[in-house]
């Protein structure tokens, strides 16, 4: 029996833990495997060592493996993944990654009512969002729409499906009107020809957007006039290598057009924004990131410019992993989808709210959705230096995962030949996740528990998060 004065034993210099026991190896791992699947029957009793671990290895519809777990010795021949900033930019396009500003925070915004889309993106805006990805036509709203946005500070992202309909002149010309300094303005225009042929199978040619792009080029640093979209086919049940592919196709033929109009390769990988979908599996999702910044970066060290930087990535929230059925099961998904983009080293991340699928979203799914990357990236000004580059970190624990998983487009002509249509909805899954005793559209009562600080909150610095320990109350 311990003394109650006897003072707490004096803490280690170091913790160790696990250390203290003897290092398991990869043949009792299998073995262990193996036995589990003898018990269930999926394997023979005779089978052969590691027969069980082949049963856990899947495949994606390109062919690649996927193993069940991965380790130093998976990586040891693969070439090396570089530093963050610097090609292949496989760890990120610039030297700080994501961290620790966070990623630009991007929401979409597409309702057919201009005042109704005014006061969302000023709510927006005001409440974590810094950016805005619009859904537009002729740009005639955008007056409206934009009052009071700071557009030298927020950047606009245009989605008019890929067409010039004018809403880009429409976007140069109101903010010509409302900022001192063209230079200053961000934002993107979305001129995507080759995207809008790839899902409707017509739309113009590639030369046509070459004037604007030029003008952008000459005008406004900061903007981007052209978006490669590859989620379009993603949608149409396109997979990694497939998106891959068509992304880096396009790539090289917007930088072909823009450099015979006279621009140089740096300034005409500058224009391009590059747009993928983040899906709910974590790993393929972070490893499509890296590819595609690899590609490119091999892209431009082909045209005699491995320095003009990395690849400019939007990461949006799957539109076929969403179900209409029992949405609050899309919160799981666009909080691992969000997360994915996030490590992968997106530059803007849009998580869709959970009602997407349902049309209309509400102002809650919506603060839903923007609360969601602030749960995985924020973190107080305050900290220890060795946890600034918290997702940083993160990163660099899946490299072991991650890079024997990157995605490879092998050097073949796989033309996409033929084009899926009646995509356009979202694919329900093979089973509706619901809590044990609902039925049908049954819904339960729930007590939401209220919390309050041991102590006053406040004084509190702007973006401070204090770690005290909180009490429930039911008040």
């Amino acid at each position: 029996m311990v003394d109650a004065d006897t003072p707490p034993p004096a803490p280690p210099d170091e913790l160790v833990l696990a250390g203290e026991f003897p290092a398991a190896t990869r043949e009792q791992w299998t073995a262990l495997v193996d036995g589990v699947l003898r018990k269930s029957g999926r394997i023979g009793s005779d089978a052969e060592a590691g027969a069980g671990v082949e049963k856990l290895v899947r495949r994606t519809p390109e062919g690649i493996p996927v193993a069940p777990l991965y380790t130093a010795a998976d990586v040891a021949d693969l070439p090396p993944v570089g530093v963050p900033g610097r090609p292949p930019f496989v760890r990120g396009a610039t030297p700080d990654g994501p961290v620790p500003d966070g990623w630009d925070v991007r929401q979409r915004h597409d309702d057919p009512d201009p005042g109704v889309v005014h006061d969302a993106v000023l709510a927006d805006l005001e409440n974590g969002v810094t950016s805005i990805w619009l859904a537009t036509g002729d740009g005639s709203e955008l007056p409206t729409v934009l009052d009071g946005v700071l557009l030298d500070l927020a950047p606009v992202a245009l989605d008019t499906g890929g067409a010039d309909t004018g809403a880009a002149d429409a976007y140069l010309a109101h903010a010509g009107g409302v900022l001192a300094d063209p230079a200053a303005l961000l934002g993107t225009l979305g001129l995507d020809p080759i995207g809008l042929r790839a899902r409707t199978g017509v739309g113009p040619d590639v030369a046509s957007i070459v004037p604007l792009a030029k003008r952008v080029a000459a005008d406004h640093p900061l903007v981007r006039a052209i978006v490669v979209d590859a989620v379009g086919v993603h949608a149409a049940g396109g997979a990694d290598a497939q998106e891959l592919g068509f992304s880096t196709a396009a790539g090289v033929a917007y930088l072909r057009a823009l450099t015979d109009a006279g621009l140089d390769i740096a300034t005409a990988a500058r224009l391009l924004e590059f747009r993928y979908a983040a899906t709910d599996e974590q790993f393929p999702t972070i490893a499509k990131l890296r590819a595609a910044r690899r590609l490119w970066a091999r892209v431009l060290s082909a045209c005699d410019a491995p320095d003009a930087g990395g690849q400019h990535q939007h990461a949006v929230s799957s539109p076929t992993m969403l179900t209409r059925r029992d949405p609050y099961v899309n919160l799981l998904r666009g909080t691992i989808a969000g997360f994915a983009a996030g490590v992968g080293g997106a530059d803007a991340v849009t998580v869709a709210p959970f009602d997407a699928a349902l049309g209309a979203s509400t102002p809650f799914s919506r603060r839903v959705a923007r609360n969601t990357h602030h749960q995985v990236a924020e973190r107080p000004e305050r900290v220890l230096s060795q946890h600034v580059v918290l997702v940083d970190h993160q990163a660099l624990g899946t490299d072991t995962l991650v890079r024997g998983r990157e995605p490879v487009v092998p050097d073949e002509r796989h033309a996409l030949g033929q084009r899926a249509v009646g995509a356009d909805h979202p694919v329900e899954p093979p089973q509706v996740v619901m809590s044990p005793g609902i039925r049908g559209r049954q819904r339960v009562p729930v007590l939401v528990m209220g919390w309050r600080a041991a102590e006053p909150l406040l004084p509190v610095r702007p973006g401070e998060r204090l770690h005290r320990p909180v009490q429930p109350s039911r008040g």
